[in-house]
């Protein structure tokens, strides 16, 4: 029987970003993001919602695999891309500000914008310069 691949983005989806996966990808973030003990993510929130639809004509439909906010307000964006479209990095740059630029409500304070972190799990180099901060495993 061939196994099936886990960043397939349906199975990434259905193994971390869903309702009752809290506790899964509470466990992959802290790994990834390398939280120590006292800096460790202890409560996430999974936002179902992740689709943000364009809101101009020609504006860009973006699909985020998995969004979730911690229990600071920070949202966190995970990206999951097995093959190389030669995009990446503005790809992640897109959704990044997307998430960034719906924390603000019209007339909000730009103050009030939470922190957003953008992951990319990723099957090739994606990011070969040096002005970016990377974790790579």
């Amino acid at each position: 029987m061939q196994r099936l691949k886990p960043l397939n983005d349906y199975i990434f989806g259905k193994t971390f970003g869903e309702k009752g996966d809290e506790e899964q990808l509470l466990s992959l973030l802290n790994a990834i993001l390398a939280k120590k003990k006292h800096k460790r993510l202890v409560k996430i929130e999974i936002v179902e919602h992740r689709i943000f639809t364009a809101e101009v004509a020609k504006d860009k439909t973006s699909i985020l695999d998995i969004r979730a906010a911690a229990e600071d307000g920070m949202r966190i964006n995970i990206e999951v891309q097995l093959r190389d479209y030669g995009n990446m990095d503005r790809r992640s740059l897109f959704y990044w500000s997307r998430e960034f630029a719906s924390g603000l409500d019209k007339g909000g304070d730009y103050s009030q914008l939470a922190n957003v972190i953008a992951i990319n799990i990723v099957n090739f180099e994606a990011v070969s310069v040096e002005d970016f901060h990377t974790v790579f495993h």
